[in-house]
C-alpha cells in the first residue's frame, strides 16, 4: 500500500491553485456585475470544482500509467508523478481516490442544484467532461481533444459555477473565452515532453499529432490572439485597473514568440509562469473594478 505522503503527491495538489484562481475570477466577475454571491453557493461550487479537478488528477495517474512508464522526460509539471511506474502506488489506489472524489463532487452538485437548479446546466457537463478527460470510453486526452476540454472546463465552466447561480448577465462571461484558449495552449505546451511516450502508447495529444515546430507556432499565435481578445474583453466597460491587466497580457503575448527558445523546457518555464500570472492578474483587475 502507498504511504499517505505518496497518495497526496499522486494527486498533484499544487495544480488545484489553477482551479482556485478561476473560482476567484468567477466571484470577482459576479461582484463586478453588481450581483450578490451567496456564501454557501460559492462554498459548494468551490468544493464541487476542486473535488472534480482532484479526481481528474488521480484518474490521469491511473489511466495514463502505461504512457507514464514509457515517458523518459518527466518534469514537475508534466509526465505524471511516476509513483505508479515506480511501484510506490497502484492503479487501484488511484482509481479508488478518483471515484471517491468524483462521488463527493456529485453530492455537492445535488446540494447546489437544490439551492440553484440553473447550476445543473454547468455542473453536469463539467463533471461529464472532467470524467471523460482521461477515463474510457471518451478518453478525450488521447484523441487530441484534451487541450480544448481543459480550457472549456477550467476557464469557462468553473467560473460559471458561481456566475450562473448568481444570475450573471451574458457580458460577465466575456473575459472567459480568451482565457479558455490560453488554458488550452498551456496544456498543449505541458504535453510536449510527453510526446514520445504518448505516441508509443497510442495517446494522440496535440503534441503527438502536430510536429513540434507547428505546435509552437500554433500556441504562440493563440497567445497573440488571446492577448488582443483579452485586452478588448476586460476593457469592455472596465476602468484603468482592468485595462492595465489586459496590457500586461498583451505584452506577454507579443513577447513570447521572440522570447521562447526551441527547447521544450524553456517553453514550459515561460508558459508555466505566464498563465498563472495572467489568471491572477485578471482576477485582481476585476476585483478592483
Amino acid at each position: 500500500m502507498a504511504t499517505l505522503a505518496d497518495l497526496l503527491r499522486l494527486g498533484r495538489p499544487h495544480f488545484l491553485l489553477g482551479g482556485a484562481a478561476f473560482l476567484a475570477l468567477g466571484i470577482a466577475l459576479a461582484r463586478h456585475a453588481g450581483l450578490a454571491v451567496d456564501p454557501l453557493d460559492a462554498a459548494l461550487a468551490t468544493f464541487l470544482a476542486l473535488a472534480a479537478q482532484w479526481g481528474v488528477h488521480y484518474g490521469n495517474e491511473a489511466h495514463d500509467a502505461d504512457a507514464d512508464r514509457a515517458n523518459r522526460a518527466r518534469t514537475p509539471l508534466a509526465g505524471g508523478t511516476g509513483l505508479i511506474p515506480a511501484g510506490r502506488a497502484s492503479v487501484r489506489e488511484a482509481l479508488l481516490l478518483s471515484r471517491t472524489l468524483f462521488g463527493a463532487a456529485v453530492a455537492a452538485t445535488a446540494w447546489l442544484a437544490l439551492r440553484a437548479p440553473a447550476s445543473l446546466a454547468v455542473s453536469v457537463p463539467l463533471l461529464a467532461l472532467a470524467w471523460g478527460y482521461s477515463a474510457p470510453p471518451l478518453r478525450l486526452c488521447a484523441r487530441g481533444l484534451g487541450e480544448l476540454t481543459t480550457g472549456l472546463v477550467v476557464a469557462v465552466l468553473v467560473p460559471a459555477l458561481v456566475l450562473v447561480p448568481a444570475g450573471a448577465p451574458g457580458r460577465a462571461f466575456v473575459p472567459l473565452a480568451p482565457l479558455a484558449l490560453q488554458a488550452a495552449a498551456f496544456v498543449a505546451v505541458l504535453s510536449l515532453p510527453d510526446a514520445p511516450g504518448d505516441a508509443a502508447t497510442g495517446k494522440r495529444t496535440l503534441a503527438v499529432r502536430l510536429p513540434g515546430r507547428a505546435l509552437r507556432v500554433l500556441v504562440q499565435a493563440t497567445w497573440l490572439a488571446c492577448g488582443l481578445a483579452t485586452t478588448w474583453a476586460i476593457t469592455y466597460g472596465a476602468p484603468v485597473h482592468a485595462a492595465l491587466a489586459g496590457g500586461l497580457a498583451l505584452a506577454a503575448a507579443v513577447g513570447l514568440p521572440a522570447f521562447v527558445a526551441r527547447r521544450w523546457w524553456t517553453v514550459l518555464a515561460v508558459y508555466a509562469a505566464a498563465i498563472p500570472a495572467a489568471q491572477w492578474g485578471l482576477t485582481l483587475a476585476w476585483a478592483l473594478a
